[in-house]
Parts: structure tokens; C-alpha cells; sequence
């Protein structure tokens, strides 16, 4: 015999009846697309292998609808962390200028630098890690 005030028909409601907020909440919720772009040691300039990932981006912004694309530079820890902003700042604008030719929309692309900050790996001061020479491209759905 069931004890709780919840009936047995309660508990047995179909999933067509679930409230329509309830059943979004189940659906998979899509996740950001994230690109990654690598500069050479102390360098702004987008090289082949670069300009073709940053063409994959913008092909792919403008498959899934993405709302906006979020740019993010990064650099090493070699040399002054002043500089290596500045360095950063302006590889992610370098990006930003490359997707708006690529066809992206210039006011769907909020660019930010970070620097030394946020490496991808570990590494001690003055390292030149080129896995943290970056500009992460991140569609934002």
C-alpha cells in the first residue's frame, strides 16, 4: 500500500503532460565551440596554419547561429607581464580583424586580452611555452 500523500496516478503522469519549462530543462543544452589560434614567440602575425583555422570559425559561426563570438589573447611568460599584455591584446585584435574579413560580423565579436594570466600549461616565469601563445575563439550560442 502506498503511504505518501503523492497518488499512484501522480506519479504515473506521462512526459507529454510535463510542463513545457520542465521538458526544456531536460533537452541537452548546446555548449560554446571553442578555436584555438598559436602565434610564434613575440608576434602578432597570423601565420597559414592560423588564417585557416580562424576561416573554420567563421564557417562554423555561421552554420550553428551563433549569437556572438568571444576572443580571448593570451601570451608566455617571457618578458615584462606589462608587455605581454599589450602582446596579447593585440594578437586578440589581430583575430578579430581576421573573422570580421573572414565574414563575421564585427558587432557580434567582443574581444579581451589576459596576458600572462590564464596559461593552457603550467610554466615558470620567463618560459616561452607556445602552448600559451593563443587567441581562443569561442562561439557563444
Amino acid at each position: 500500500m502506498f503511504q505518501s500523500g503523492i497518488s499512484a496516478l501522480a506519479l504515473a503522469e506521462p512526459m507529454a503532460e510535463m510542463p513545457k519549462k520542465a521538458e526544456s530543462m531536460l533537452k541537452p543544452q548546446r555548449r560554446a565551440t571553442l578555436f584555438t589560434v598559436y602565434f610564434d614567440f613575440d608576434s602578432t602575425a597570423i601565420n597559414a596554419e592560423a588564417m585557416k583555422m580562424i576561416g573554420t570559425a567563421a564557417k562554423e559561426y555561421g552554420m550553428q547561429g551563433s549569437k556572438t563570438i568571444t576572443v580571448s589573447g593570451h601570451a608566455d611568460q617571457a618578458g615584462d607581464i606589462g608587455y605581454n599584455q599589450i602582446l596579447s591584446n593585440a594578437r586578440a585584435m589581430a583575430v578579430t580583424k581576421a573573422l570580421a574579413k573572414a565574414g563575421v560580423p564585427s558587432a557580434m565579436i567582443s574581444a579581451r586580452s589576459f596576458g600572462e594570466k590564464k596559461p593552457a600549461v603550467s610554466s615558470g616565469e620567463n618560459d616561452r611555452k607556445a602552448l600559451n601563445r593563443r587567441v581562443e575563439i569561442q562561439l557563444n550560442n
